[in-house]
């Protein structure tokens, strides 16, 4: 298993041609089938240039670096018919909210696991908000949902009940370095999208214009599209 959100602002190297061809800007995660389908890839030269890499086409998840075998294996966002769904309905999963069942807050989620080979989310770690942010986790067959909003799991009762549980304590270190260093490179992304304007409409999942076209960005404009979880769709149409 890989730490998901460890693989953010890493260099994405080409073997072949022995380059970096941009670095993860993003994780997009298919809330349905909780399998993490793309890496976004961006690299700043005059404009933010986002491409897209096939998780099914990544070599290895190294501690240094994110692997392919060549830059060939990067698209450009309109180039990869199922990208447009896959972006409007992934989701981002960094300190989203963890409630069960019954509507209890338990807590936010910290990380998430991933199996190198499938891509498939195999586990979660949030802090829990009743035992003092202490590090838990939950497996993915005891997630009822991913939203927009929260993420919705099994009551503790049910899952502790299988005879194993599957919410535990973890003695792992936090993982708010790899967190702090994603933090950086947003922040960097922000500033460089100040100013440009937004060649086309930008919605949210309701098919709500919510930053119309000829929009200047701003840092209310960039709340706004986080708020919506489009930033990077804001990113892809900022010139």
């Amino acid at each position: 298993m890989k730490k998901g959100f460890s693989l953010l602002g890493l260099p994405v190297i080409a073997i072949k041609e022995g380059k970096e061809v941009g670095r993860v800007m993003d994780l997009l995660v298919n809330p349905r089938s909780l399998k993490l389908e793309f890496f976004l890839v961006g690299r700043q030269s005059k404009y933010i240039d986002l491409r897209l890499l096939d998780f099914l086409k990544v070599v290895g998840l190294g501690e240094y670096a994110v692997t392919t075998e060549n830059e060939q294996e990067l698209h450009q966002i309109d180039e990869v018919p199922a990208v447009r769904s896959c972006l409007e309905a992934s989701i981002d999963i960094m300190d989203k909210m963890v409630l069960t069942r019954s509507g209890n807050l338990e807590g936010v989620i910290e990380d998430i696991f991933i199996d190198e080979p499938s891509g498939a989310i195999v586990q979660l770690d949030y802090k829990n908000l009743r035992n003092n942010m202490q590090l838990q986790s939950i497996a993915s067959q005891d997630i009822i949902s991913l939203g927009q909003d929260v993420l919705i799991i099994k009551e503790r009762q049910q899952v502790q009940g299988k005879g194993r549980s599957s919410v535990t304590a973890l003695t792992t270190p936090s993982s708010s370095h790899k967190k702090q260093g994603a933090v950086l490179f947003k922040q960097k992304q922000r500033q460089f999208l100040m100013g440009k304007e937004v060649q086309k409409d930008i919605k949210d999942h309701k098919n709500q214009v919510i930053i119309p076209k000829g929009t200047v960005v701003t840092g209310e404009v960039l709340d706004v599209a986080e708020g919506h979880d489009r930033f990077v769709e804001l990113t892809q149409w900022a010139r």
